[in-house]
């Protein structure tokens, strides 16, 4: 799944997506926090690390970005639905993304940076604008009712 979305980053180079403002305004919480890489290279560089095992570098790059991933947002939501209810079985895995390393790069939203470009990975696809536009793509995906956020713990997939 990682090399397919390696390659889907680098394969996305002119398919932006045009996104008009429609509907709401709605503030959308915009995580600054998503981790953002100069290169295609620099992205599998850490991940051919990542897949020695090797999370020196990862664990530089979380810290020096506040950055809270995709699977540690998982386990807390999970954690937190559990405590509340005692009888629930939840899965901390998440519901789109079913890669162990692409869940430790991307942020609770399913975004990453990449080349200049933020990618949202959703329950309809992957899509790509460029960085400065991604409140935009934020608004588009609210308005056109395309799940991003972190899943309820207990939902059927």
């Amino acid at each position: 799944m990682l090399a397919v979305a390696v390659t889907i980053f680098s394969a996305c180079q002119k398919d932006d997506i045009q996104m008009n403002d429609q509907k709401n305004e709605e503030n959308l919480n915009s995580n600054e926090n998503v981790l953002e890489f100069r290169s295609q290279s620099e992205l599998k560089e850490l991940i051919s690390e990542m897949k020695k095992d090797d999370f020196t570098k990862y664990s530089e790059i979380k810290k020096v970005n506040n950055f809270k991933s995709l699977e540690e947002c998982n386990k807390l939501h999970v954690k937190n639905a559990t405590t509340e209810d005692e009888n629930m079985e939840a899965d901390p895995e998440d519901s789109i993304v079913h890669d162990p390393l692409l869940i430790k790069l991307l942020d609770e939203k399913r975004s990453i940076i990449v080349d200049g470009y933020y990618y949202r990975i959703t329950n309809k696809g992957m899509f790509r604008c460029a960085k400065e536009d991604r409140s935009k793509l934020d608004k588009y995906l609210v308005n056109n009712s395309i799940k991003f956020n972190i899943d309820n713990p207990g939902e059927k997939k």
